[in-house]
């Protein structure tokens, strides 16, 4: 009998912003609540689950320290009108890079829902760049990151 194996492809369709911010994340945040009238809220750190499993497959870190797990602040908000997704994630850890691609981003605005609103999305990084707390922010496409699947938050 033939193994049939199913893989799976996400949909990477999705707005990304790269923001450069020497704030703190919940500074920041409040700022990114000001300029686009949204109210993120803290949610539980994202934590990487990198495992180990028996066949060789997919990603293969292993944390002997519990300490040293990747752990990413993580603020979100939902509009049930618009029915966007902001999601807002830290770039940064103690043990490393969330995306090793863009090592100079601090943090990063995940917006889902946007389904190629070209203009809304233009308007929301000129938005963010005018916030006190930002330095700079840019879009980014996912489909160019090697570590994308680190953006999919479930």
């Amino acid at each position: 009998m033939a193994i049939k194996k199913l893989v799976l492809d996400y949909d990477y369709d999705f707005l990304l912003i790269g923001i450069l911010s020497s704030a703190p994340d919940y500074k920041l945040c409040w700022g990114i609540n000001k300029v686009l009238n949204i109210v993120l809220k803290k949610e539980k750190d994202l934590e990487l689950q990198l495992h180990n499993n028996e066949k060789n497959e997919g990603l293969q870190l292993t944390f002997e320290k519990p300490e040293m797990t990747p752990q990413y602040s993580m603020y979100t908000y939902y509009n049930e009108v618009t029915h966007l997704r902001y999601t807002v994630a830290s770039n940064r850890s103690i043990s490393g890079l969330l995306i090793k691609e863009e090592q100079s981003v601090d943090f990063f605005l995940v917006v889902e829902g946007l389904h190629d609103d070209l203009n809304k999305g233009d308007r929301i990084v000129n938005d963010l760049r005018e916030q006190r707390e930002i330095i700079t922010a840019y879009k980014i496409d996912p489909n160019n990151l090697k570590s994308k699947q680190n953006l999919i938050f479930g």
